[in-house]
């Protein structure tokens, strides 16, 4: 499972760095992490799940323990676990040099309208709404499938359909927040004949290279170094937009 390859890159990145918790939490929008290697403190976060059941706590009191538990079928320690990665993630990133945009959103849309026409099928997993919005405007054939809103005549399915659309997708756009359940190794599987298959969103903030030969080739996310505390607390989805950000080839 993908998730499990991530711990893994994960464990290693700690003992290598000697990476500490520092702190965690889990509001209404997002999850966070912080790490410190003694000198620097790096923030990883990640949706906090909503429909899928109650959510564990936080269990144990290291960075160690939070990606262990991760393990379980609790939605609440996997985003733990996945906040825990992606702090970890850019740790990893701050090291190097990338380049960085600004608006994530408009990024991906520019993207997306550079490696399509207009007829392109172009699949959603996971609504983001203003980048579907402005994709609509340009090209004909854009469809989102998701779990908690679906509106068929804006072309909003239930992700029941999920796999079928992938199946006929020209490209794949991927939530980040897919990595909290198992769904992201069956929608790589079908889409394996998709040429471009973004991972797009804050919960994506996992470090771009430990995709590699996953079937993902982009991932786009937000470089959250210097991350304001009030940011995490305001669980402001515009907000938390307003950081740097990126679109790597994996």
């Amino acid at each position: 499972m993908l998730f499990y390859k991530l711990q893994e890159k994960a464990f290693e990145a700690i003992e290598r760095y000697n990476l500490t918790l520092t702190e965690c939490g889990m509001g209404a929008q997002f999850t966070y992490t912080k790490i410190s290697d003694g000198k620097k403190e790096c923030t990883g976060i990640c949706l906090t799940p909503k429909a899928e059941g109650s959510n564990g706590g936080f269990e144990g009191d290291s960075l160690i323990d939070s990606l262990s538990f991760a393990s379980s079928f609790d939605s609440g320690k996997r985003a733990f676990g996945l906040s825990a990665i992606n702090a970890i993630s850019q740790y990893l990133l701050q090291k190097e040099e990338i380049l960085l945009q600004e608006d994530l959103r408009a990024n991906l849309t520019t993207f997306v309208l550079e490696n399509t026409h207009k007829d392109s099928n172009i699949v959603f997993i996971g609504h983001l709404q203003p980048v579907v919005k402005a994709l609509k405007e340009q090209r004909n054939n854009v469809s989102v499938f998701c779990r908690q809103h679906t509106d068929v005549a804006n072309q909003i399915y239930n992700d029941i359909f999920e796999y079928e659309a992938i199946s006929q997708a020209d490209i794949l756009i991927i939530t980040g927040a897919t990595l909290l359940g198992s769904t992201i190794d069956a929608l790589l599987h079908f889409g394996q004949n998709i040429p471009i298959k973004v991972l797009a969103g804050f919960s994506a903030g996992t470090y771009p290279a430990w995709f590699a030969k996953s079937g993902i080739t982009h991932v786009a996310s937000l470089y959250l170094k210097d991350i304001r505390h009030s940011s995490l607390l305001h669980n402001s989805l515009n907000e938390i937009f307003t950081y740097p950000c990126y679109i790597l080839k994996v």
